[in-house]
C-alpha cells in the first residue's frame, strides 16, 4: 500500500466516517480528543495503524465489523486499501455501481443536467455558468417564484414548474394564488436584490447611472466614491443644477479630493452633510430597480381561474 500524503485531513475524514457509517462531526471529534487535528500526526511513522484502530474501537455509536475499521484507518494514514494510488474507493463491492454513476454525473457538461440539478446547484453557487444555462432554458423569461415571506429563497418545486412553462410561453411577472395572494415571479437573473440595486445621479434625481455615467448632466462618477457622490447630491439640492462647466470642476473635485475638498468649496454645506452623516440620512442614492409588471395575466382568468 502505498502513502498518499496529497489527501487532506478533512477529506480523509469524510471518506472514513463513511466507510464506517458514522457522523464525520463526532469522527473528528473522537480524532482531536486523542490528539489528532491534522494529517502531521497521522502521518508520523510513530503512529501505527493499531493505534488508529483503537482510537475507532473506542467510539460508542460505531458497530462497524473489524475489516471496515481496519479500512477506515489505512484511509487516515492516507493510505488506499483498495489497491489504487490515484483514488481512495472507500465504499463496499455492493455500492461501487452507485460510486460510478455518481462519478459519470459529475462529469457531464451543465447542458446534460435536469433543470432540478441546474437550478439547486446555482441557488448553491451562484454561479454564472449556471445562470446562463437556467437563462438559456427558460429564453430569458421569469419562472423563479420565492417561498412565502421570503426575500430571496427559491421555492424550487414552484420554480421548476414554471421553467417547463416559460420554455413554452411567456411569463408575466406575478399570478394570482390561492386567496387571491400574489405571486411574484421574477427573471434567474432579477431575483436577488442586489442585482437590482441601481444607482442616482448625483446631479441629476431620478436618473440612474449606466457604468457610472450620466447621460442627462454628460458627467462620469464612476471614480467618485460614495461619501463625494453625497456631497454632490446635497449641493444640488441647495445651489440647484448649474452650468456643464461649474459642474464639471465639481466632479473633478469629487472625484480627486473627495468630501474634503468639496467642503473647501462649500464649507456651509460641509457642516450639513457631518449633521445628516451623523444621524445616517444622507441620500442613499440607491435605488431598487422594481420587477416589471403587467396588467394581463393569463394564468388567472375570471373564465377559468388557472393557477400555476
Amino acid at each position: 500500500m502505498t502513502t498518499n500524503n496529497v489527501i487532506p485531513f478533512k477529506d480523509r475524514v469524510e471518506k472514513s466516517a463513511k466507510i464506517l457509517k458514522i457522523n464525520t462531526k463526532k469522527l473528528t471529534q473522537t480524532l482531536q480528543e486523542n490528539g489528532v487535528d491534522d494529517i502531521e500526526l497521522l502521518d508520523a511513522s510513530t503512529t501505527s495503524h493499531n493505534d488508529i484502530q483503537g482510537i475507532l474501537r473506542n467510539i460508542e455509536e460505531l458497530v462497524a465489523p473489524i475489516l471496515k475499521i481496519k479500512a477506515a484507518a489505512a484511509i487516515l494514514k492516507g493510505e488506499d486499501p483498495f489497491g489504487k494510488v490515484s483514488q481512495i474507493v472507500e465504499l463496499p463491492k455492493k455500492e461501487t455501481n452507485h460510486s460510478l454513476v455518481d462519478l459519470i454525473k459529475s462529469q457531464r457538461p451543465v447542458t446534460q443536467w435536469s433543470d432540478e440539478e441546474v437550478l439547486n446547484k446555482y441557488i448553491e453557487t451562484d454561479d454564472e455558468q449556471y445562470e446562463s444555462e437556467l437563462q438559456r432554458r427558460s429564453k430569458n423569461r421569469r419562472f423563479i417564484i420565492l417561498k412565502e415571506g421570503t426575500q430571496e429563497e427559491v421555492d424550487v418545486d414552484a420554480s421548476l414548474v414554471m421553467l417547463k412553462r416559460a420554455r413554452k410561453e411567456d411569463i408575466p411577472s406575478f399570478i394570482t394564488g390561492e386567496n387571491k395572494k400574489v405571486i411574484r415571479i421574477y427573471k434567474v437573473e432579477a431575483y436577488h436584490i442586489a442585482n437590482r440595486v441601481r444607482y442616482e445621479s448625483p446631479l441629476r434625481p431620478g436618473v440612474m447611472l449606466f457604468d457610472g455615467f450620466c447621460q442627462v448632466s454628460n458627467q462620469n462618477f464612476k471614480n467618485v466614491d460614495d461619501p463625494a457622490r453625497k456631497f454632490l447630491r446635497l449641493i444640488h439640492t441647495i445651489e440647484g443644477t448649474q452650468s456643464r462647466l461649474e459642474e464639471t470642476k465639481l466632479v473633478d473635485i469629487a472625484e480627486s479630493e473627495g468630501v474634503d475638498g468639496l467642503g473647501r468649496i462649500y464649507p456651509e454645506i460641509l457642516d450639513q452633510y457631518m449633521e445628516l452623516s451623523t444621524t445616517d440620512s444622507l441620500p442613499s442614492l440607491k435605488v431598487i430597480a422594481p420587477v416589471e409588471t403587467r396588467q394581463a395575466d393569463p394564468f388567472y382568468q375570471k373564465s377559468g381561474n388557472r393557477k400555476y
